[in-house]
């Protein structure tokens, strides 16, 4: 490869992605191609400089803080850290709030918001299952912004 002083979009065009990375002309992508998300800060000063792993993560956190202030769920707090099996393996969540099950009376709601299935989600999953601290909730994309799609209970 030849030495070039001034680094032109010509002269990169042609290199490999691993060295266009190494370069610092282009950022990896995401492996499910989801682009980051930052939150409206006019219409949820809440989320104010927040940014989200995606577009349905931003989404669910706005309808989330909107039944926040309608009093339907209270202390939400965004990925908690949580830790499944007796070896304390760590796991960070979406979403962590307290939802009103009657009169004065809530129970814990953990939730992720997921729009592909990967290999590191389906082996949480199943942790969650025996290990889970309560009940997880998975949202995803429905044809009306983001949706409950299933809930697990732990056994464990």
């Amino acid at each position: 490869m030849k030495r070039v002083k001034n680094w032109t979009s010509k002269d990169i065009e042609g290199l490999p992605d691993h060295i266009k990375r190494q370069l610092g002309t282009i950022q990896k992508s995401n492996k499910y191609h989801a682009e980051r998300a930052k939150a409206n800060k006019d219409w949820f000063p809440e989320l104010a400089g927040r940014s989200f792993a995606s577009k349905l993560e931003r989404d669910r956190a706005k309808q989330l803080l909107l039944l926040q202030h309608a009093g339907e769920i209270k202390d939400l707090s965004f990925q908690p850290q949580v830790y499944l099996t007796r070896a304390k393996c760590g796991y960070k969540l979406d979403f962590l709030y307290r939802e009103r099950t009657g009169p004065r009376r809530f129970r814990w709601i953990y939730e992720e918001v997921k729009g592909v299935d990967g290999y590191p989600w389906l082996t949480n999953k199943k942790l969650w299952t025996v290990y889970g601290p309560g009940i997880l909730r998975i949202v995803k994309a429905g044809p009306h912004g983001p949706r409950v799609d299933k809930e697990i209970f732990p056994t464990g």
